[in-house]
């Protein structure tokens, strides 16, 4: 049985942390103690800020989690030293001296990028007509994917220009969720940023799925696949938290990692 674990949530671009809200209950139920970082996407240096005052606030160890965007924040607010572990859902995880955007000119990014917009202020936003294709998938249904179009959180264009320090997944347990049908994030890169972790990470290629399978929705026709990748518990920094799977039944497939470089 998993440990009851302290875990803090950390969003993606064009979301909130409601969008947590299918995965929040199922951990909760398990014994974990949940907390949801709301990110206010206005500049990557006042995301990572809010991703630490939350840890500050459980002041104890504690798994960070991030979904797209939210990996980038992780990636450096990981390095804080109450995060015991990283969890990438379909996440951004550069390395040092990288940007975002040197993901668009190597031509990592899906299709669904087709659709960001940029407005006169300098905030990206999806097109609301595109926003199931583009971003929210097919198992979300088309009622729902408008009103995540509706209420979606611009993110400000200057974050794709931040080169990142030093990664805290060079030190830390770190595990990432491949979604293969994703849009946004090819899965081929995905699963290189996965790969190029150090021996003591693990990566799990998902069921074919898009981005919002893997954290939920009111409307997804499948359970999250959060909950099954999570350690089971948490050891020191630097101590091996390698999980395999417990039964042919997971629904997630471990594999090993190896460095390889994805440029």
């Amino acid at each position: 049985m998993t440990s009851e674990l302290n875990i803090a949530l950390v969003h993606g671009a064009w979301a909130d942390g409601s969008s947590w809200g299918s995965v929040i209950p199922m951990l909760l139920e398990r014994g974990h103690t949940v907390t949801a970082v709301q990110l206010p996407l206005t500049s990557f240096g006042e995301d990572v800020l809010a991703a630490r005052r939350v840890l500050m606030r459980i002041n104890a160890p504690t798994l960070l989690v991030g979904h797209s965007y939210g990996g980038a924040v992780i990636t450096e607010a990981g390095n804080h030293r109450m995060v015991m572990g990283l969890v990438y859902v379909a996440g951004f995880a550069p390395e040092e001296g990288e940007s975002l955007g040197d993901f668009k000119s190597r031509k990592q990014l899906g299709p669904g990028a087709s659709a960001i917009r940029a407005d006169a202020d300098g905030f990206l936003w999806i097109e609301p007509s595109q926003f199931r294709e583009a971003f929210a998938g097919e198992e979300v249904s088309a009622k729902e994917a408008m009103l995540m179009a509706t209420v979606q959180k611009p993110i400000a264009e200057a974050i794709f220009g931040k080169r990142f320090g030093p990664p805290a997944w060079e030190a830390k347990p770190s595990w990432y969720l491949v979604t293969e049908k994703d849009r946004q994030i090819l899965p081929e890169a995905q699963l290189s940023m996965a790969r190029i972790s150090p021996r003591r990470s693990s990566c799990h290629n998902g069921r074919p799925g898009s981005r919002c399978r893997t954290i939920g929705s009111s409307t997804v026709r499948t359970r999250p696949a959060l909950p099954g990748i999570l350690p089971r518990s948490l050891g020191p920094p630097g101590g091996s938290a390698r999980r395999r799977p417990r039964s042919a039944r997971d629904t997630l497939r471990w594999c090993p990692t190896r460095r390889m470089s994805r440029r």
